[in-house]
């Protein structure tokens, strides 16, 4: 249950105080407590999706890759800190964005405040996959991801930059893939 894992999430604390009591290197912190938050991660998306199913709203109707960014995304974690987070979905085949997007809402909903049951809190910049422009089909991804490449408009330098150390964390990773290839595609040509 989400309540069971908020105490587990609690009990991290304590991993990370017996580990710097230990004088454990700080290479070994971040790698350990990273994977701790990353299993916690998928444990509370894999509840979260099966809630959907329950309530009758079905499973994921395409292909998603849940990712993270931040200190999360680079294997940083120590103390629970603020979510960063996004979602990349696959492309309807019949180009009706609006109800899968509607999907992915719900679920994302679900995901960012059951992070925050467990100690996660909101980004208080609002850079999680409940806010659109953090929530994506792959081809509105790599628009964007042109679209600030091109810009001299700060606030796409700033979203370009924050979206520059994400990680998949769950589901499809093929799709973190394309978008990570979409990003060097972008920063190679050099018509820009």
């Amino acid at each position: 249950t989400i309540d069971g894992l908020a105490l587990t999430a609690e009990k991290m604390e304590r991993v990370l105080e017996s580990m710097i009591q230990e004088e454990a290197l700080l290479p070994d912190i971040l790698e350990t407590l990273s994977a701790l938050h990353e299993r916690l991660v998928r444990q509370v998306i894999a509840l979260c999706e099966a809630e959907m199913i329950h309530q009758g709203l079905g499973p994921p109707p395409v292909e998603y890759c849940w990712i993270n960014m931040g200190s999360d995304g680079r294997h940083e974690q120590t103390l629970r800190t603020d979510q960063d987070n996004a979602l990349i979905y696959a492309d309807p085949e019949n180009h009706e964005i609006e109800p899968l997007d509607a999907y992915f809402e719900i679920l994302a909903d679900k995901i960012v405040h059951s992070l925050d049951r467990c100690g996660f809190d909101l980004c208080t910049g609002n850079v999680m996959a409940t806010n659109p422009k953090w929530r994506r089909s792959i081809s509105q991804w790599t628009g964007y991801i042109d679209r600030w490449s091109r810009s001299l408009d700060p606030e796409d330098s700033i979203m370009m930059t924050i979206l520059l150390d994400f990680r998949p964390v769950w589901q499809n990773s093929s799709l973190a893939q394309m978008l990570w290839d979409s990003i060097f595609k972008a920063f190679d040509d050099p018509e820009k």
